[in-house]
Protein backbone atom coordinates (compact mmCIF):
# COMPACT_ATOMS: atom_id res chain seq x y z
CA UNK A 1 0.00 0.00 0.00
CA UNK A 2 1.34 3.76 -0.99
CA UNK A 3 1.90 6.25 2.71
CA UNK A 4 -0.42 9.37 2.47
CA UNK A 5 2.10 11.03 4.00
CA UNK A 6 5.60 10.75 1.72
CA UNK A 7 4.40 8.19 -0.84
CA UNK A 8 6.66 5.26 -0.27
CA UNK A 9 4.99 1.74 -1.23
CA UNK A 10 5.00 -0.20 1.65
CA UNK A 11 3.64 -3.59 0.70
CA UNK A 12 0.33 -5.01 1.63
CA UNK A 13 0.80 -6.08 4.75
CA UNK A 14 2.14 -3.55 6.55
CA UNK A 15 0.56 -0.92 8.93
CA UNK A 16 2.87 1.69 9.41
CA UNK A 17 5.22 3.44 6.55
CA UNK A 18 8.93 1.96 6.65
CA UNK A 19 10.10 5.72 6.42
CA UNK A 20 8.16 7.67 8.02
CA UNK A 21 6.40 5.60 10.59
CA UNK A 22 2.98 7.18 9.49
CA UNK A 23 0.19 5.09 9.21
CA UNK A 24 -0.62 3.59 6.31
CA UNK A 25 -4.53 2.81 5.33
CA UNK A 26 -5.77 0.93 2.65
CA UNK A 27 -6.82 3.09 -0.77
CA UNK A 28 -10.08 2.84 -1.95
CA UNK A 29 -10.39 0.89 -5.48
CA UNK A 30 -11.08 3.61 -7.70
CA UNK A 31 -14.96 2.71 -8.93
CA UNK A 32 -15.54 2.84 -12.75
CA UNK A 33 -17.86 5.09 -14.41
CA UNK A 34 -20.64 3.04 -13.86
CA UNK A 35 -21.93 2.87 -10.08
CA UNK A 36 -23.70 -0.21 -10.77
CA UNK A 37 -21.03 -3.86 -10.63
CA UNK A 38 -20.40 -5.51 -13.90
CA UNK A 39 -22.52 -8.68 -12.81
CA UNK A 40 -25.26 -6.57 -12.23
CA UNK A 41 -24.76 -4.59 -15.27
CA UNK A 42 -24.92 -7.63 -17.17
CA UNK A 43 -27.62 -8.54 -15.45
CA UNK A 44 -30.13 -5.80 -16.31
CA UNK A 45 -28.43 -5.87 -19.61
CA UNK A 46 -29.78 -9.02 -20.10
CA UNK A 47 -33.08 -9.12 -18.55
CA UNK A 48 -34.32 -5.54 -20.34
CA UNK A 49 -34.75 -6.33 -23.16
CA UNK A 50 -36.15 -10.03 -22.35
CA UNK A 51 -38.83 -7.76 -20.17
CA UNK A 52 -39.74 -5.22 -23.40
CA UNK A 53 -39.90 -8.38 -25.34
CA UNK A 54 -42.36 -9.95 -23.08
CA UNK A 55 -44.62 -7.22 -22.81
CA UNK A 56 -44.74 -6.78 -26.17
CA UNK A 57 -45.72 -10.35 -27.04
CA UNK A 58 -48.15 -9.89 -24.19
CA UNK A 59 -49.38 -6.64 -25.73
CA UNK A 60 -49.65 -8.36 -28.97
CA UNK A 61 -51.52 -11.18 -27.79
CA UNK A 62 -53.80 -8.67 -25.76
CA UNK A 63 -54.38 -6.49 -28.89
CA UNK A 64 -55.06 -10.29 -31.08
CA UNK A 65 -57.21 -11.14 -28.31
CA UNK A 66 -59.54 -7.59 -28.51
CA UNK A 67 -59.08 -8.28 -32.49
CA UNK A 68 -60.52 -11.30 -32.02
CA UNK A 69 -63.27 -10.36 -30.29
CA UNK A 70 -64.31 -7.58 -32.33
CA UNK A 71 -64.24 -9.59 -35.49
CA UNK A 72 -66.38 -12.07 -33.88
CA UNK A 73 -68.80 -9.68 -33.37
CA UNK A 74 -68.79 -8.01 -36.76
CA UNK A 75 -69.04 -11.71 -38.38
CA UNK A 76 -71.83 -12.61 -35.74
CA UNK A 77 -73.35 -9.26 -36.41
CA UNK A 78 -72.78 -9.59 -40.46
CA UNK A 79 -74.39 -13.22 -40.16
CA UNK A 80 -77.54 -12.01 -38.41
CA UNK A 81 -78.01 -9.51 -40.82
CA UNK A 82 -77.48 -12.11 -43.69
CA UNK A 83 -80.33 -13.88 -41.70
CA UNK A 84 -82.15 -11.84 -41.80
CA UNK A 85 -82.27 -10.53 -45.32
CA UNK A 86 -82.62 -14.49 -46.07
CA UNK A 87 -85.91 -14.08 -44.17
CA UNK A 88 -86.46 -11.28 -45.84
CA UNK A 89 -85.37 -12.81 -49.22
CA UNK A 90 -87.91 -15.78 -48.57
CA UNK A 91 -91.02 -13.73 -47.81
CA UNK A 92 -90.04 -11.86 -51.05
CA UNK A 93 -90.00 -14.94 -52.78
CA UNK A 94 -92.90 -16.40 -51.83
CA UNK A 95 -95.19 -13.41 -52.57
CA UNK A 96 -93.44 -13.63 -56.15
CA UNK A 97 -96.39 -15.33 -57.53
CA UNK A 98 -99.38 -13.85 -55.69
CA UNK A 99 -97.40 -10.21 -56.77
CA UNK A 100 -97.08 -11.28 -60.35
CA UNK A 101 -100.60 -12.57 -60.64
CA UNK A 102 -101.63 -8.88 -58.99
CA UNK A 103 -99.85 -7.15 -61.84
CA UNK A 104 -100.76 -9.32 -64.63
CA UNK A 105 -105.00 -8.41 -63.42
CA UNK A 106 -103.69 -4.78 -63.52
CA UNK A 107 -101.76 -5.29 -66.50
CA UNK A 108 -105.09 -6.69 -68.17
CA UNK A 109 -107.24 -4.02 -66.39
CA UNK A 110 -105.13 -1.33 -68.21
CA UNK A 111 -104.01 0.19 -65.00
CA UNK A 112 -100.38 -0.13 -65.19
CA UNK A 113 -98.94 2.54 -63.06
CA UNK A 114 -99.80 0.36 -59.99
CA UNK A 115 -98.78 -3.04 -61.85
CA UNK A 116 -95.19 -1.36 -61.84
CA UNK A 117 -95.57 0.15 -58.73
CA UNK A 118 -95.77 -3.69 -56.71
CA UNK A 119 -93.45 -4.90 -59.15
CA UNK A 120 -90.88 -2.50 -58.59
CA UNK A 121 -91.19 -2.77 -55.06
CA UNK A 122 -90.41 -6.43 -54.66
CA UNK A 123 -87.68 -6.41 -56.89
CA UNK A 124 -86.12 -4.28 -55.01
CA UNK A 125 -85.96 -7.12 -52.42
CA UNK A 126 -85.63 -10.17 -54.31
CA UNK A 127 -84.86 -10.29 -58.12
CA UNK A 128 -87.55 -12.47 -60.12
CA UNK A 129 -87.24 -13.23 -64.11
CA UNK A 130 -90.86 -13.63 -63.71
CA UNK A 131 -91.45 -10.30 -62.58
CA UNK A 132 -88.93 -8.44 -64.44
CA UNK A 133 -91.13 -10.32 -67.84
CA UNK A 134 -94.47 -9.03 -66.57
CA UNK A 135 -92.77 -5.52 -65.75
CA UNK A 136 -91.61 -5.57 -69.48
CA UNK A 137 -95.07 -6.39 -70.59
CA UNK A 138 -96.71 -3.32 -68.46
CA UNK A 139 -93.98 -0.68 -70.08
CA UNK A 140 -94.68 -1.81 -73.08
CA UNK A 141 -98.51 -1.87 -72.68
CA UNK A 142 -98.14 2.08 -71.06
CA UNK A 143 -96.02 2.89 -74.45
CA UNK A 144 -93.07 2.96 -72.64
CA UNK A 145 -91.08 0.79 -75.87
CA UNK A 146 -87.92 2.28 -75.42
CA UNK A 147 -87.11 1.09 -71.64
CA UNK A 148 -88.94 -2.30 -72.14
CA UNK A 149 -86.82 -3.40 -74.97
CA UNK A 150 -83.87 -2.49 -72.88
CA UNK A 151 -85.08 -4.51 -69.78
CA UNK A 152 -85.93 -7.19 -71.96
CA UNK A 153 -82.00 -7.11 -73.76
CA UNK A 154 -81.16 -8.11 -69.94
CA UNK A 155 -83.71 -10.80 -69.63
CA UNK A 156 -82.52 -12.54 -72.79
CA UNK A 157 -78.97 -12.65 -71.23
CA UNK A 158 -80.32 -14.42 -68.93
CA UNK A 159 -82.63 -16.49 -70.33
CA UNK A 160 -81.10 -16.94 -74.16
CA UNK A 161 -83.15 -19.97 -74.88
CA UNK A 162 -86.32 -18.42 -74.21
CA UNK A 163 -87.79 -18.54 -77.69
CA UNK A 164 -90.92 -15.83 -76.50
CA UNK A 165 -88.44 -13.30 -74.99
CA UNK A 166 -86.67 -13.35 -78.39
CA UNK A 167 -90.07 -13.00 -80.04
CA UNK A 168 -91.27 -10.29 -78.08
CA UNK A 169 -87.78 -8.40 -78.17
CA UNK A 170 -88.77 -8.18 -82.45
CA UNK A 171 -92.37 -7.33 -81.25
CA UNK A 172 -90.65 -4.00 -79.77
CA UNK A 173 -87.82 -3.96 -82.04
CA UNK A 174 -90.06 -2.90 -85.07
CA UNK A 175 -91.30 -0.04 -82.71
CA UNK A 176 -87.74 1.26 -82.04
CA UNK A 177 -85.65 -0.76 -83.65
CA UNK A 178 -85.71 -1.26 -87.64
CA UNK A 179 -86.80 -4.20 -89.28
CA UNK A 180 -83.20 -5.63 -89.69
CA UNK A 181 -83.02 -5.96 -85.81
CA UNK A 182 -87.11 -7.95 -85.62
CA UNK A 183 -85.54 -9.86 -88.17
CA UNK A 184 -82.68 -11.14 -86.23
CA UNK A 185 -84.76 -11.60 -82.47
CA UNK A 186 -87.90 -13.37 -84.46
CA UNK A 187 -85.21 -15.51 -86.24
CA UNK A 188 -84.10 -16.60 -82.87
CA UNK A 189 -87.39 -17.36 -81.54
CA UNK A 190 -88.13 -19.13 -85.07
CA UNK A 191 -84.54 -21.30 -84.64
CA UNK A 192 -85.77 -22.02 -80.87
CA UNK A 193 -89.15 -23.04 -81.41
CA UNK A 194 -89.72 -23.98 -85.37
CA UNK A 195 -93.05 -25.21 -85.06
CA UNK A 196 -94.04 -22.27 -83.70
CA UNK A 197 -96.56 -20.53 -86.38
CA UNK A 198 -96.61 -17.05 -84.99
CA UNK A 199 -93.19 -16.89 -84.76
CA UNK A 200 -92.64 -17.99 -88.55
CA UNK A 201 -95.39 -15.73 -89.65
CA UNK A 202 -93.44 -12.50 -87.63
CA UNK A 203 -90.23 -13.18 -89.08
CA UNK A 204 -91.61 -13.44 -92.93
CA UNK A 205 -93.44 -10.44 -92.08
CA UNK A 206 -89.98 -8.85 -90.65
CA UNK A 207 -87.93 -10.37 -93.36
CA UNK A 208 -90.53 -8.62 -96.16
CA UNK A 209 -90.18 -5.18 -94.29
CA UNK A 210 -86.63 -5.47 -94.34
CA UNK A 211 -86.34 -5.98 -98.00
CA UNK A 212 -85.84 -10.39 -97.29
CA UNK A 213 -88.06 -10.79 -100.16
CA UNK A 214 -87.32 -14.43 -101.34
CA UNK A 215 -87.11 -15.84 -97.53
CA UNK A 216 -90.34 -14.26 -96.38
CA UNK A 217 -92.37 -15.32 -99.57
CA UNK A 218 -91.16 -18.89 -99.25
CA UNK A 219 -92.04 -19.22 -95.57
CA UNK A 220 -95.38 -17.36 -96.26
CA UNK A 221 -96.29 -20.24 -99.04
CA UNK A 222 -95.16 -23.08 -97.07
CA UNK A 223 -97.33 -21.81 -94.08
CA UNK A 224 -100.66 -21.44 -96.42
CA UNK A 225 -99.88 -24.46 -98.33
CA UNK A 226 -99.07 -26.25 -94.47
CA UNK A 227 -102.65 -24.64 -93.23
CA UNK A 228 -104.87 -23.24 -95.94
CA UNK A 229 -107.60 -22.14 -93.08
CA UNK A 230 -104.32 -19.52 -91.34
CA UNK A 231 -106.05 -16.95 -91.56
CA UNK A 232 -103.03 -14.42 -89.78
CA UNK A 233 -101.11 -16.16 -92.61
CA UNK A 234 -103.00 -14.66 -95.28
CA UNK A 235 -103.89 -11.26 -93.47
CA UNK A 236 -99.90 -10.74 -92.20
CA UNK A 237 -98.88 -11.83 -95.73
CA UNK A 238 -101.02 -9.29 -97.48
CA UNK A 239 -100.05 -6.62 -94.60
CA UNK A 240 -96.40 -7.29 -95.23
CA UNK A 241 -96.64 -6.89 -98.98
CA UNK A 242 -98.49 -3.77 -98.64
CA UNK A 243 -96.24 -2.19 -96.17
CA UNK A 244 -92.83 -3.19 -97.90
CA UNK A 245 -94.70 -0.99 -101.39
CA UNK A 246 -95.32 -4.12 -103.18
CA UNK A 247 -99.23 -3.10 -103.41
CA UNK A 248 -100.72 -4.83 -106.25
CA UNK A 249 -99.05 -8.42 -104.40
CA UNK A 250 -101.09 -7.75 -101.29
CA UNK A 251 -104.52 -7.29 -103.44
CA UNK A 252 -103.72 -10.38 -105.43
CA UNK A 253 -103.09 -12.23 -102.19
CA UNK A 254 -106.34 -11.12 -100.61
CA UNK A 255 -107.97 -12.14 -103.63
CA UNK A 256 -106.91 -15.67 -103.52
CA UNK A 257 -108.38 -15.64 -100.28
CA UNK A 258 -111.53 -14.47 -100.93
CA UNK A 259 -111.86 -16.87 -104.26
CA UNK A 260 -110.63 -19.45 -101.70
CA UNK A 261 -112.78 -18.66 -98.78
CA UNK A 262 -116.12 -16.62 -100.47
CA UNK A 263 -117.72 -16.52 -97.27
CA UNK A 264 -115.00 -15.59 -94.88
CA UNK A 265 -116.03 -11.61 -94.45
CA UNK A 266 -112.91 -11.14 -92.92
CA UNK A 267 -110.97 -11.89 -96.17
CA UNK A 268 -113.63 -8.84 -98.22
CA UNK A 269 -113.03 -6.43 -95.39
CA UNK A 270 -108.83 -6.81 -95.71
CA UNK A 271 -109.10 -6.75 -99.84
CA UNK A 272 -111.61 -3.58 -99.13
CA UNK A 273 -108.96 -1.82 -96.57
CA UNK A 274 -106.09 -2.55 -99.08
CA UNK A 275 -108.44 -1.32 -102.27
CA UNK A 276 -109.55 1.38 -100.51
CA UNK A 277 -106.01 2.47 -99.10
CA UNK A 278 -104.34 2.46 -102.81
CA UNK A 279 -107.22 4.14 -104.52
CA UNK A 280 -106.96 6.77 -102.24
CA UNK A 281 -102.89 7.09 -102.38
CA UNK A 282 -103.18 6.76 -106.35
CA UNK A 283 -106.47 9.00 -106.74
CA UNK A 284 -107.94 5.87 -108.61
CA UNK A 285 -111.63 6.29 -108.62
CA UNK A 286 -112.12 2.27 -109.87
CA UNK A 287 -110.10 0.97 -107.57
CA UNK A 288 -112.20 2.84 -104.59
CA UNK A 289 -115.51 1.99 -106.27
CA UNK A 290 -113.87 -1.52 -106.25
CA UNK A 291 -113.21 -1.18 -102.52
CA UNK A 292 -116.91 -0.22 -102.25
CA UNK A 293 -118.56 -3.26 -103.57
CA UNK A 294 -116.21 -5.44 -100.87
CA UNK A 295 -116.96 -3.25 -97.75
CA UNK A 296 -120.51 -4.21 -98.39
CA UNK A 297 -119.92 -7.93 -99.24
CA UNK A 298 -117.98 -8.32 -96.05
CA UNK A 299 -121.04 -6.71 -94.43
CA UNK A 300 -124.17 -8.94 -96.03
CA UNK A 301 -121.25 -12.12 -94.63
CA UNK A 302 -121.49 -10.34 -91.55
CA UNK A 303 -123.75 -7.66 -90.12
CA UNK A 304 -122.63 -4.70 -87.79
CA UNK A 305 -123.44 -1.67 -86.59
CA UNK A 306 -121.52 1.58 -86.87
CA UNK A 307 -118.84 -0.18 -89.24
CA UNK A 308 -115.71 1.11 -90.89
CA UNK A 309 -117.67 -0.97 -94.01
CA UNK A 310 -120.71 0.93 -93.77
CA UNK A 311 -118.75 4.49 -93.10
CA UNK A 312 -116.22 4.30 -96.14
CA UNK A 313 -119.33 2.59 -98.30
CA UNK A 314 -121.26 6.01 -98.00
CA UNK A 315 -117.95 7.85 -98.03
CA UNK A 316 -117.11 6.75 -101.28
CA UNK A 317 -120.73 6.34 -102.93
CA UNK A 318 -122.49 8.89 -101.41
CA UNK A 319 -125.18 6.23 -100.75
CA UNK A 320 -126.06 4.05 -97.50
CA UNK A 321 -126.06 -0.02 -96.70
CA UNK A 322 -129.48 -1.51 -96.13
CA UNK A 323 -130.61 -1.35 -92.59
CA UNK A 324 -130.45 -5.06 -92.08
CA UNK A 325 -126.48 -5.05 -92.79
CA UNK A 326 -125.62 -2.44 -89.54
CA UNK A 327 -127.38 -4.47 -87.30
CA UNK A 328 -126.27 -6.16 -84.58
CA UNK A 329 -125.33 -9.41 -85.58
CA UNK A 330 -125.45 -12.66 -82.34
CA UNK A 331 -124.18 -15.50 -82.22
CA UNK A 332 -125.61 -18.17 -80.43
CA UNK A 333 -123.53 -20.41 -79.24
CA UNK A 334 -125.44 -23.51 -77.94
CA UNK A 335 -124.15 -25.14 -74.32
CA UNK A 336 -124.51 -28.96 -73.38
CA UNK A 337 -124.78 -29.29 -69.89
CA UNK A 338 -122.69 -32.82 -69.12
CA UNK A 339 -123.36 -33.17 -64.43
CA UNK A 340 -122.55 -29.49 -63.29
CA UNK A 341 -120.70 -28.59 -66.40
CA UNK A 342 -120.95 -26.86 -69.44
CA UNK A 343 -120.09 -27.75 -72.80
CA UNK A 344 -119.21 -25.87 -76.11
CA UNK A 345 -117.86 -26.25 -79.07
CA UNK A 346 -114.87 -24.23 -81.03
CA UNK A 347 -112.22 -24.04 -83.10
CA UNK A 348 -108.49 -24.26 -82.22
CA UNK A 349 -106.34 -22.98 -85.07
CA UNK A 350 -109.07 -24.43 -87.32
CA UNK A 351 -109.39 -27.80 -85.46
CA UNK A 352 -113.35 -28.18 -83.59
CA UNK A 353 -112.22 -29.39 -80.15
CA UNK A 354 -114.94 -29.68 -77.14
CA UNK A 355 -114.49 -27.26 -74.05
CA UNK A 356 -115.98 -26.99 -70.67
CA UNK A 357 -117.18 -23.50 -69.82
CA UNK A 358 -115.18 -22.19 -66.87
CA UNK A 359 -115.44 -19.05 -65.80
CA UNK A 360 -113.30 -19.20 -62.67
CA UNK A 361 -110.02 -19.98 -65.66
CA UNK A 362 -108.29 -16.68 -66.07
CA UNK A 363 -106.67 -18.48 -69.51
CA UNK A 364 -108.46 -20.81 -71.89
CA UNK A 365 -106.62 -24.04 -71.59
CA UNK A 366 -106.28 -27.24 -73.98
CA UNK A 367 -105.27 -30.49 -72.14
CA UNK A 368 -101.92 -31.93 -73.29
CA UNK A 369 -103.43 -34.74 -75.13
CA UNK A 370 -104.71 -32.48 -77.48
CA UNK A 371 -101.85 -30.37 -78.22
CA UNK A 372 -100.84 -32.13 -81.54
CA UNK A 373 -104.41 -32.34 -82.86
CA UNK A 374 -104.76 -28.66 -82.67
CA UNK A 375 -101.32 -28.13 -84.27
CA UNK A 376 -100.11 -26.34 -80.42
CA UNK A 377 -96.49 -26.47 -79.84
CA UNK A 378 -96.01 -25.01 -75.92
CA UNK A 379 -93.53 -21.93 -75.50
CA UNK A 380 -90.72 -21.79 -72.93
CA UNK A 381 -93.14 -19.27 -70.99
CA UNK A 382 -95.18 -20.29 -67.68
CA UNK A 383 -97.50 -18.53 -65.83
CA UNK A 384 -99.58 -19.65 -62.91
CA UNK A 385 -103.20 -19.91 -63.77
CA UNK A 386 -106.41 -19.63 -61.96
CA UNK A 387 -109.16 -22.20 -62.89
CA UNK A 388 -112.79 -23.26 -60.51
CA UNK A 389 -109.74 -25.82 -58.90
CA UNK A 390 -107.04 -23.43 -57.60
CA UNK A 391 -104.10 -21.68 -59.46
CA UNK A 392 -101.90 -24.13 -60.92
CA UNK A 393 -97.99 -23.69 -62.74
CA UNK A 394 -98.90 -24.47 -66.65
CA UNK A 395 -96.61 -23.87 -69.82
CA UNK A 396 -98.26 -21.41 -72.07
CA UNK A 397 -98.51 -21.18 -75.97
CA UNK A 398 -100.43 -18.97 -78.80
CA UNK A 399 -103.23 -20.31 -81.28
CA UNK A 400 -106.13 -18.55 -83.15
CA UNK A 401 -109.56 -19.48 -81.10
CA UNK A 402 -112.61 -19.34 -83.20
CA UNK A 403 -116.05 -19.53 -81.20
CA UNK A 404 -118.86 -18.87 -83.71
CA UNK A 405 -118.29 -16.51 -86.94
CA UNK A 406 -115.88 -14.69 -84.33
CA UNK A 407 -112.08 -15.18 -83.98
CA UNK A 408 -109.34 -14.00 -81.82
CA UNK A 409 -105.91 -14.47 -83.16
CA UNK A 410 -102.71 -15.41 -81.32
CA UNK A 411 -104.67 -15.65 -78.11
CA UNK A 412 -103.10 -16.85 -75.09
CA UNK A 413 -103.34 -20.50 -74.16
CA UNK A 414 -102.80 -22.89 -71.20
CA UNK A 415 -101.32 -26.23 -71.16
CA UNK A 416 -103.01 -28.29 -68.49
CA UNK A 417 -100.59 -31.63 -68.22
CA UNK A 418 -103.77 -33.59 -67.79
CA UNK A 419 -107.40 -34.44 -69.26
CA UNK A 420 -110.71 -34.53 -67.23
CA UNK A 421 -112.55 -36.71 -70.01
CA UNK A 422 -112.00 -38.28 -73.54
CA UNK A 423 -114.31 -35.77 -74.94
CA UNK A 424 -113.21 -32.72 -73.48
CA UNK A 425 -110.23 -31.06 -74.61
CA UNK A 426 -109.98 -28.17 -72.31
CA UNK A 427 -111.33 -24.99 -70.59
CA UNK A 428 -112.86 -22.07 -72.19
CA UNK A 429 -111.49 -19.35 -69.57
CA UNK A 430 -113.21 -16.29 -68.90
CA UNK A 431 -110.41 -14.18 -70.77
CA UNK A 432 -111.45 -15.32 -74.21
CA UNK A 433 -115.29 -15.03 -72.81
CA UNK A 434 -114.64 -11.16 -71.98
CA UNK A 435 -112.81 -10.68 -75.38
CA UNK A 436 -115.44 -11.94 -77.25
CA UNK A 437 -117.96 -10.13 -75.20
CA UNK A 438 -120.19 -13.36 -74.55
CA UNK A 439 -122.83 -13.38 -72.41
CA UNK A 440 -124.36 -16.62 -70.74
CA UNK A 441 -127.83 -16.96 -71.52
CA UNK A 442 -129.43 -19.17 -68.97
CA UNK A 443 -133.10 -19.27 -70.03
CA UNK A 444 -132.00 -20.57 -73.51
CA UNK A 445 -128.84 -22.30 -72.61
CA UNK A 446 -125.96 -20.64 -74.84
CA UNK A 447 -123.46 -18.11 -75.05
CA UNK A 448 -124.57 -14.92 -76.95
CA UNK A 449 -121.98 -12.77 -78.65
CA UNK A 450 -122.96 -9.68 -80.06
CA UNK A 451 -120.90 -7.46 -83.24
CA UNK A 452 -120.34 -3.98 -81.43
CA UNK A 453 -116.89 -4.09 -82.89
CA UNK A 454 -115.81 -2.34 -85.96
CA UNK A 455 -113.32 -3.83 -88.01
CA UNK A 456 -109.83 -3.55 -88.45
CA UNK A 457 -107.21 -4.23 -90.71
CA UNK A 458 -103.67 -2.60 -91.08
CA UNK A 459 -105.26 0.60 -89.01
CA UNK A 460 -108.25 1.15 -90.91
Amino acid sequence: MTCPACGADNGATRASCWRCGGPVRPQPTPLSKSTVPPAQGVRLSIILPVCLVLAFFVGLGAWRKMAATKRDQALAAEQARAEADGQIRAQALEQVPLVNARANDYLRAGNFAAGLKIIDELLAVVDAPELRETKVNLLAKAGRNHEAYELLLGLIEKQPEAAHLHFLAGKLAETVKDASVAVAHFGQAFRLAPENKAYQVAWAKACLQAGMRDSAVATFEKLLADDPQCSSCWLDFASAYYFSGQQTQAINLLGQAVRRFPDNSNYHFALAAVLDRFGTETADQERLRTAASYYRKSLELRPRKNSMAAKRYYEITQTRVPPELEAIRADEIPLEPRGSSLLLTASINGVPGRFILDTGASVTCVFAPSLSRFKILPSSQTARIRTANGVVQTALAYADINLGQHTLRQALISVLPESIGADCDGLFGLDSLRRLGAQLDTTRGCLVIRDEQTESFMGN
